[in-house]
């Protein structure tokens, strides 16, 4: 049952993340940040803020455990103080760096990753508030990112990057173009967003030509799903399926 309810406050959590425009990246970011947050807090006998920092970083380490699937769900509180959790931060960085392929030239793998994904998670535990569950901390995390998700949502309105062109290329048609939204990485970012909130859900994106095969792979890499193209009859010369 504790699994369970844990599973479900992750899953709402990465729920809000999606509505809220976060992505892995930010979640790393904001980890590093909350860590330094949580040392300032504990070096300054600010008890209340510790717990506080704390939390946040406990909810934020397992939403990236469940983006690259690698963290069980099975963890004990276990004494910790700064420099160890510095040096276990530190180790953890580095693990998930090297998954991930991004600043490092080793290898590592899912075992590795896990073990000290929950070596950290129990360590980050010994500065959260004795007086309540993991249960409680992470409900009460979701709630307050629930509270502020519209804060961290970009403020843009796709029909400003929408242009409009009467009669082109016939008399009878109003043409979209969208080039402007193309050429500008945060409204296409958010547009990417927006999209993949609706779909989060499916197993597969699959998308008509052409156009539509930019969004499509971009709403793709965003989810993590695999992207399957739909075509003209004749147009890939590997095995497809046709449908009328």
């Amino acid at each position: 049952m504790e699994n369970k309810v844990i599973e479900k406050s992750i899953a709402q959590y990465k729920s809000i993340e999606q509505y809220a425009h976060i992505s892995f990246d930010d979640v790393m970011n904001k980890v590093s940040q909350e860590i330094a947050e949580l040392i300032e807090a504990k070096q300054s006998w600010n008890q209340e803020e510790t717990y506080k920092e704390a939390s946040d970083v406990l909810i934020n380490l397992l939403s990236i455990s469940s983006e690259l699937n690698i963290a069980p769900l099975s963890w004990e509180k276990k004494y910790s103080d700064i420099n160890s959790l510095i040096i276990n931060f530190w180790k953890w960085n580095s693990k998930i760096q090297e998954l991930r392929n991004r600043y490092s030239r080793e290898k590592t793998n899912i075992s590795e990753v896990e073990k000290i994904t929950k070596s950290l998670v129990s360590e980050v535990l010994a500065f959260t508030n004795p007086e309540l569950s993991i249960e409680e901390i992470l409900k009460e995390a979701v709630c307050k990112f629930e509270s502020r998700k519209d804060l961290y949502k970009p403020k843009i309105d796709l029909k400003d990057f929408i242009s409009n062109y009467q009669n082109f290329p016939k008399s009878w048609i109003n043409f979209k173009d969208i080039s402007p939204l193309l050429a500008n990485n945060e409204a296409l970012n958010y547009a990417i967003f927006e999209m993949a909130n609706n779909c989060r859900n499916a197993d597969i994106i699959v998308w008509l030509d052409a156009r539509w095969f930019i969004f499509g792979t971009l709403i793709a890499k965003q989810l993590n799903k695999p992207f399957v193209m739909i075509r003209k009859a004749w147009k890939l010369p590997w095995k497809t399926k046709e449908v009328s």
